[in-house]
């Protein structure tokens, strides 16, 4: 086997984008990449042998890369090679796609100059990207050489490495290894003391298991061994004496002389004095370290070895006092939190993976919580879901029972002060909480109270985090204050609480606590009202309608609806998409907005001739924005697209300066019909407009922007007929966008949402523009099924779907699949939206050149023959529609079939 210049290291999710530079790479270095193995792929002594006879590594350090246990390995292997030669960097240099730092771990990689991801239609910066990889390659002499992944140093004092069944906690394994290698580069940490670092956190925290995991993970930079010691269970005075019998069981493990008669002090001199000669490097853990320590006693823990030893010391809160670098273990992330769950058992479905990412929400990120929860599922395995368990864990107790005992103690000797601030905590939700929200409620009830230092001591006992200047209350910490006797009466906190945040429209921190507090039971039925009034608000202006919809739905249920109350939550229900409720609130409005809603709600499901009857009493000339967007829609949905353009062309202009809101509802329908009619560039522009919009705004995930985003990305995956140099970039770029959409709505709205389900039919579309007719196959095989679940049968996106899996069909050249495929398209558009709209007309023109190419000629060019009469009144002549049927009727009655065959996909 020969050397490579550059092993490329690269997350699943990437394997397109590493291609691409492999290629590029290609022509001036040797390139090796796995082209073998799939996403989650394992290391294989395959992998261990090419890393070896590679000079460098080049990473693709994408979002996803820190998350991959196997990026990992192959990041950890590289850059401790590169630490025993000296410059952990030496070997690696780092390629950014993010336009942001914050994912690259561990430090050094940010500190350090990485190169930019080129776009795909830049030339110039792909090419210097290759110059800098060549010239690094060329930097360095020899391979890599000596990595093993399987080669792990020795544990003491009883040989038990590592920890079973661990899962991620990455990006804290780096910072500790920065922690405990800080003096190694001075020019990038500041260096103030020696070899010690300190790990705290709270109860349940996993602590003990992440020490264990770097040790293994970070094996080869200790070949001297790992060596593990507690003092669980001493008292302050208790610990100099406990440390000594640890000490004896190392030194008998090492197999020191007079290891079972010296004392501490001997002991420990004869451990650092073997340790030093051995000139290896170890790592050594001092375990449930006590908290007030005095500094002496401190100090007499470390070994003298000099440099040799990194000694660990870990406890619930900082033992230094700004003595030694100290890394605080906080919440698992909500991926590595999923992943213990998933450990235990694999969802059964996309349903069941969001609900297992709501359990690991609920949980905060609690590695003990997360671990009695995984052992009921194991336990269980198919007889207990997700959803069954995240509803245990509310209605029952005993679920969390053990991980809040842990938490007895440390809540037993606050203050009356902390003791507050966690009940004021425990009022409002398990979301980062702003100062003057804790501070305003504590002295509004308690005038002298003194919030700043209370919300230190927490801090200081590991309770709550802060980040700038809001603070967090650990989630498992928020469950054993609400089991406990309350300092103040629950209702009067409540109370004083909901009048100070409901003086002022909320802002986007805030309210989540208002409407935590508004579900409170111990909150009066005005001030939950009054609560609830804001929030419908606020969300209404940040456009989130399906946190608006579960709000109307409480105020209604309490009683008292008036007509512009059900308008109003009908409104909501309608744009998060829960068409049906949007219908059944709207029916009980006796008023025109009513009808109207009514009658949207029947179009989005498809149900166009009930919709027709209700459209007939709204009226087609209205004053109000909202009646006329939604009679333009229901003219689009129905094909009259001339006189839909007409309409929305007319009401942006009215719009325009008057109301921003509507003017960009308007504005989306016109960018939707302006795409349906050929109208790409017109498309892009009117779509753009509404992105920038609420960019300007600070309001990206408003629901008209995430619609927007969606419209433009079909825009630019939509070529028209004179687009002759389309930029494949723009594609790329769409599809991402269209992903990072989708997964977002199926968070905010639910994976059967209207909403959802449309963005996961137009990644579909993305796909098929791609070139990857079998992901298509494979994606929208399993979105067809959702769609069905969702809608009745025959349901316009159900038949557009079908249309493109026909697509797909026709790519790989199976063209009776597709011909049966495009048939079904075809007469359930004609039958839905009608036979002249421009979703029918593309399923007829893939019809009729699937039946060309498979049974019937004459018939297929007849239907192509309808749509090139048809098209010009519908999209017009200049478009690509009209172009394709024109160009098919003059040339397929020419050209035998297996002629046709060769071409590629002309269905496409």
């Amino acid at each position: 086997m020969t050397d490579h210049d550059v092993f490329l290291s690269f997350a699943g999710p990437d394997r397109r984008s590493a291609q691409r530079l492999a290629e590029a790479l290609g022509r001036r270095v040797d390139v090796w990449l796995d082209e073998k193995l799939p996403v989650g792929r394992g290391i294989t002594a395959e992998i261990e042998e090419h890393l070896n006879r590679s000079k460098i590594m080049v990473i693709l350090y994408s979002a996803a890369y820190p998350s991959r246990s196997a990026c990992q390995f192959e990041l950890t292997a590289a850059f401790l090679a590169g630490a025993r030669e000296g410059d952990p960097l030496r070997r690696i240099l780092v390629v950014n796609p993010e336009a942001y730092e914050h994912h690259l771990q561990p430090v050094q990689l940010a500190d350090v100059k990485f190169a930019r991801w080129p776009q795909p239609s830049n030339a110039r910066d792909m090419a210097a990207l290759v110059k800098a990889v060549a010239a690094k390659a060329a930097s360095v002499e020899g391979t890599f050489g000596d990595i093993g992944f399987t080669a792990r140093p020795t544990w003491y004092p009883y040989g038990v490495a590592g920890v079973p069944s661990f899962v991620g906690r990455y990006r804290e394994q780096w910072e500790l290894h920065t922690a405990l290698h800080r003096a190694d580069v001075p020019m990038i940490t500041a260096v103030a003391g020696g070899l010690v670092a300190g790990l705290v956190g709270m109860a349940g925290s996993g602590r003990s298991t992440l020490a264990a995991a770097y040790g293994w993970n970070f094996g080869e930079a200790f070949p001297g061994g790992v060596f593990r010691t507690s003092l669980s269970g001493a008292a302050c005075a208790d610990v100099l004496t406990r440390y000594g019998d640890e000490m004896r069981t190392i030194a008998t493990a090492l197999r020191l002389p007079f290891a079972d008669r010296a004392g501490r002090a001997e002991l420990s001199a004869a451990v650092a004095d073997h340790l030093r000669t051995a000139g290896r490097p170890a790592l050594w853990i001092i375990d449930d370290v006590p908290h007030g320590i005095d500094r002496g006693v401190l100090q007499q823990l470390v070994l003298p070895a000099g440099t040799t030893v990194r000694t660990l010391m870990i406890g619930r809160r900082d033992m230094f006092e700004c003595g030694a670098p100290v890394v605080e273990i906080g919440a698992m992330s909500t991926e590595d939190s999923v992943a213990v769950l998933r450990s235990a058992r694999e969802p059964d479905d996309g349903e069941e993976d969001l609900a297992a990412e709501r359990v690991a929400r609920r949980l905060g990120g609690h590695p003990f919580s997360l671990g009695l929860v995984a052992a009921r599922l194991t336990d269980r395995q198919s007889l207990l879901s997700y959803a069954d368990q995240l509803e245990r864990i509310d209605s029952d107790p005993a679920t969390l029972e053990p991980a809040v005992a842990l938490l007895d103690d440390v809540l037993s000797g606050l203050d009356h002060g902390p003791e507050l601030m966690l009940q004021i905590a425990a009022l409002l939700a398990p979301a980062p909480i702003p100062a003057w929200v804790l501070a305003d409620i504590a002295t509004a009830v308690e005038p002298g109270s003194t919030p700043v230092d209370d919300l230190v001591e927490l801090r200081r006992r590991q309770l709550v985090g802060r980040t700038v200047d809001q603070w967090q209350v650990h989630a498992i910490v928020l469950d054993a204050v609400r089991r406990r006797p309350p300092v103040l009466p629950a209702g009067h906190l409540a109370a004083v609480a909901a009048d100070l945040l409901s003086a002022d429209p909320p802002t986007a921190p805030v309210a989540p606590h208002l409407a935590a507090l508004a579900d409170r039971d111990v909150l009066d039925d005005p001030r939950s009202d009054r609560l609830r009034r804001r929030l419908v608000e606020h969300y209404r202006h940040h456009g989130e309608p399906v946190a608006a919809a579960g709000q109307w739905d409480r105020l209604l249920a309490a009683g008292g609806e008036t007509t512009a109350d059900l308008v109003a939550a009908a409104t909501a229900h309608l744009a998060a998409g829960t068409f049906e409720r949007a219908i059944t609130l709207a029916r009980r409005a006796p008023v025109p907005a009513g009808r109207r809603l009514v009658a949207e709600g029947l179009d989005a499901l498809g149900r166009f001739g009930e919709a027709n009857g209700w459209w007939s009493q709204v009226g087609v000339v209205s004053a109000s924005p909202d009646d006329e967007i939604a009679y333009i829609r229901s003219r689009r949905l129905r094909g009259e697209m001339r006189h839909a353009r007409e309409r929305a062309e007319a009401l942006v202009a009215r719009l325009v300066g008057l109301d921003d809101d509507r003017l960009q509802s308007a504005r989306i329908e016109l960018a939707v019909i302006q795409l349906s009619t050929n109208q790409q560039h017109e498309a892009r522009g009117t779509a753009t407009s509404v992105v920038a919009h609420y960019a300007r705004l600070g309001l990206p995930e408003h629901d008209n922007a995430v619609a927007a985003q969606a419209v433009l990305a079909q825009a630019w995956l939509t070529l028209h007929l004179f687009e002759l140099h389309p930029d494949r970039s723009k594609w790329e770029e769409s599809a991402r966008e269209l992903w990072a959409t989708r997964e977002q709505l199926r968070r905010s709205h639910g994976p059967l949402n209207a909403r959802t389900l449309g963005t996961d039919v137009e990644y579909g579309f993305a796909l098929l523009c791609l070139g990857r007719p079998r992901d298509v196959q494979a994606h929208l095989g399993e979105t067809i099924e959702a769609l069905r679940r969702r809608y009745p049968m025959g349901h316009y996106t159900i038949m557009r779907t079908t249309f493109l899996l026909a697509q797909a069909g026709a790519q790989l050249r199976d063209y009776d699949s597709a011909r049966e495929l495009f048939q079904t398209a075809y007469d359930g558009l004609r039958r839905t939206l009608g036979p002249r709209h421009p979703e029918t007309l593309a399923a007829q023109y893939g019809l009729g050149v699937a039946l060309v190419l498979t049974t019937s000629r004459w018939d297929g060019i007849g239907l192509i023959w309808q749509v090139l009469r048809t098209a010009p009144s519908v999209v017009g002549v200049r478009t690509d529609m009209f172009g394709q049927s024109l160009i098919a009727v003059l040339f397929l009655p020419l050209l035998p079939r297996w002629v046709l065959r060769l071409i590629d996909s002309p269905a496409q």
